[in-house]
């Protein structure tokens, strides 16, 4: 049993770990009609993409899948509790290039699965997309 109740929980954790892979962080930020829940930035352009769940893995692939339009790298980030169904599974996340963060009880973040580095289709500048004053920025 995880101690995550919310996806709301996983964020912390998942911001540090952007920021420590070197990127400015940015939360629920609206892109390309999308919003996912954690953004990596770095010189301004965006480079990671998060969506957090709580369970139905396949529906956050689908939603990361998405976010490789705008973003090199697509993760999922799910608890602790999910890893073995997701190693299970791992063969889907190969076939749509996502990778697989674990958010652990004590607030670790692991990487399960790392992503296929894909050139995006519509890079944007976080400049473009970003209004600070109407997201909810993380820095």
């Amino acid at each position: 049993m995880s101690l995550f109740r919310y996806e709301e929980e996983l964020r912390e954790a998942l911001k540090k770990w952007v920021r420590e892979q070197g990127f400015e962080v940015f939360c629920e930020v609206p892109v390309c009609g999308k919003i996912p829940d954690v953004l990596g930035a770095k010189d301004g352009i965006i480079r990671i993409a998060i969506e957090m769940k709580l369970s139905n893995w396949k529906r956050a692939i689908e939603q990361a899948f998405v976010y490789e339009v705008f973003a090199n790298r697509s993760y999922i980030a799910m608890p602790e509790n999910k890893k073995r169904l997701l190693q299970k599974n791992i063969s889907e996340f190969n076939r749509w290039g996502i990778g697989i963060l674990i958010v652990c009880d004590d607030k670790r973040v692991e990487v399960l699965h790392h992503p296929k580095e894909k050139k995006v289709l519509y890079e944007r500048r976080c400049s473009e997309i970003i209004d600070r004053e109407e997201v909810n920025v993380y820095t």
